[in-house]
């Protein structure tokens, strides 16, 4: 099968767990097996795979006042050459594009705690989008995974 047709295969693909150990591992799998399913380029598919586990662990610390009750859905589109990741969950509303960047000269002890995920994510991703819909949080990154 050529890597043109393994691209078209996969249009969409989805999954949903609970924000629990065992849900947080399949979507780490689940990104890295669907990331490279479709001929990622190894340093893109670590990026996806380095927001991916920035922004679960987030979402598992922050997004839910009693996380065994959550949820997250992760979600991958291809939209011509880009690769789009979608975060989606139904916690507190959170937008990671309004906070105040990282420090990242600040010494360790004068530095607001937390943060550095969000640093990562937006320093490895300049498409990064956040809505609040229908009271769920929506957080895609974008990324160009392969030559026209």
């Amino acid at each position: 099968m050529s890597d043109e047709k393994k691209i078209t295969l996969l249009d969409f693909q989805k999954l949903r767990v609970t924000i629990d150990a065992v849900g947080i591992s399949r979507c780490l799998d689940f990104i890295g097996h669907t990331v490279r399913s479709i001929g990622t380029p190894e340093e893109i598919a670590l990026r996806l795979e380095l927001a991916g586990d920035e922004v679960l662990s987030n979402i598992a610390h922050y997004a839910y006042e009693k996380p065994e009750t959550g949820w997250v859905e992760v979600t991958f589109e291809i939209q011509i050459e880009t690769l789009r990741m979608t975060f989606t969950d139904a916690g507190c509303a959170f937008n990671l594009l309004n906070k105040e960047p990282f420090k990242t000269e600040e010494a360790g002890e004068d530095r607001n705690p937390g943060g550095l995920g969000i640093h990562i994510v937006r320093s490895l991703f300049s498409d990064v989008i956040y809505r609040r819909e229908n009271d769920l949080n929506i957080l895609s990154i974008g990324v160009r995974y392969r030559d026209p």
